[in-house]
């Protein structure tokens, strides 16, 4: 009778680690497979009466998040000429945008600097212009790959020669248009 409970127990762990191993192959492939599929095109979004809808028509709600930090960063410490301290603030990747969708959110706003998008008056080149833009396109296609619609905000400007290092009530007429 022992060595059939025995023989039985061995049959039972042996089963045990065959699932185990299956299981652990259909997650690891599985995981793979959804790496390797690029993310769904979100729908594209316009207005219909009072209302946002998607191109079936059925309303969307905008749910989202403010990603501060591109408004300010790229302009802000250094020395005259050379402004600026870094372009986006936080997790820019998928893994750190699971908090974001985890909150359920499907829109992130992201406030914009129009010296730093620009490249002019005074930001270090490291921090505006083509690499400032190359950084947004880049963090706003990351966005699109985790679900996420984007909302683009021209949110500091100013006119003339002085560094956009606030919010003006509205873009200034000499670069807004180049924005």
């Amino acid at each position: 009778m022992g060595a059939v409970r025995a023989t039985a127990s061995l049959a039972i762990a042996r089963a045990g680690v065959l699932l185990a191993a299956t299981l652990v192959a259909v997650i690891v492939l599985l995981s793979a497979q959804l790496r390797a599929t690029p993310a769904a095109t979100l729908p594209a979004i316009s207005v219909s009466g009072n209302a946002l809808v998607d191109g079936t028509g059925a309303r969307i709600r905008l749910l989202g998040v403010n990603h501060s930090g591109s408004e300010f960063l790229c302009i802000t410490g250094g020395s005259a000429g050379n402004l600026g301290r870094g372009i986006i603030e936080g997790p820019t990747d998928i893994a750190g945008l699971q908090s974001m969708t985890s909150w359920h959110a499907n829109a992130v706003r992201l406030p914009l600097n129009e010296d730093c998008w620009l490249g002019i008056n005074g930001v270090n080149p490291q921090y505006g212009g083509a690499n400032y833009r190359n950084v947004i396109v880049n963090y706003v296609n990351t966005l699109h790959q985790a679900g996420l619609y984007v909302i683009l905000d021209l949110h500091w400007s100013n006119p003339g020669s002085l560094p956009a290092s606030t919010q003006q009530p509205l873009p200034a007429i000499d670069h807004a248009p180049a924005f």
